[in-house]
């Protein structure tokens, strides 16, 4: 889920390009911010969707996911200043993640953005473009749940879950079970298989500045 509001649209604009030092290099890099974009959606595809296509429920493996977006708080104006921010993500979905987005809700949307859309749509892949729905307050809830269940849905759209903007994943039930933990440590996941043939959750990336390669969780581990 995003939280897209003023600060988030200003901050993308403005911090684009990161300028960040290097180490033995006196001369200031950039960073994209669609580097982080990426890191999200490869977190997706690398962590989120072989671990719900490893619980019981699915009766396929998952290869896409739906994406809530809450503009509940956006203005028209900041609604043209989405022009880039929907184009730079559009960008990166069809060059690098094609096929992994089902679904994009963009939910609290006031009734004069159909007509900013008209706008904005050009800025964006037809094939994403197609994938884009927004609702307005009364339309949320009833268009959603004929896709996720009221339960997985966050109480700020209508749901019952108690998860917010920017906290760590809650996982339920079933989940803790499979993984055989209460909760998931902060930072990238993703799944390997080790030399017993099977298939392993470890936490990469760093931690105090060296590189970390935890073992979280081992499936079929008895």
């Amino acid at each position: 889920m995003v939280n897209m509001n003023k600060k988030t649209l200003a901050g993308w604009q403005d911090s684009r390009f990161l300028p960040h030092s290097v180490e033995g290099e006196d001369q200031l890099q950039t960073l994209d911010l669609l580097q982080l974009a990426s890191a999200i959606f490869d977190d997706i595809t690398r962590f989120v969707f072989p671990l719900c296509s490893a619980l019981q429920n699915p009766c396929q493996p998952i290869a896409s996911a739906i994406i809530l977006v809450d503009a509940s708080n956006m203005n028209m104006m900041q609604g043209f200043d989405l022009r880039v921010f929907a184009r730079d993500v559009s960008s990166l979905l069809t060059t690098c993640y094609p096929e992994t987005i089902h679904k994009i809700f963009v939910c609290n949307t006031p009734s004069y953005f159909a007509t900013i859309w008209k706008f904005l749509k050009g800025w964006v892949d037809p094939v994403t473009a197609d994938k884009l729905i927004f609702l307005t307050p009364s339309e949320v809830l009833p268009t959603l749940e004929e896709h996720i269940d009221t339960a997985s849905l966050p109480a700020s759209l209508g749901g019952s879950h108690p998860w917010k903007h920017g906290e760590r994943p809650l996982l339920d039930e079933p989940t803790k079970a499979l993984l055989k933990v209460d909760e998931l440590p902060p930072g990238p996941m993703k799944w390997v298989v080790d030399d017993q043939g099977r298939r392993c959750l470890v936490a990469v990336g760093s931690e105090g500045g060296k590189p970390r390669r935890e073992t979280v969780a081992v499936l079929g581990d008895r």
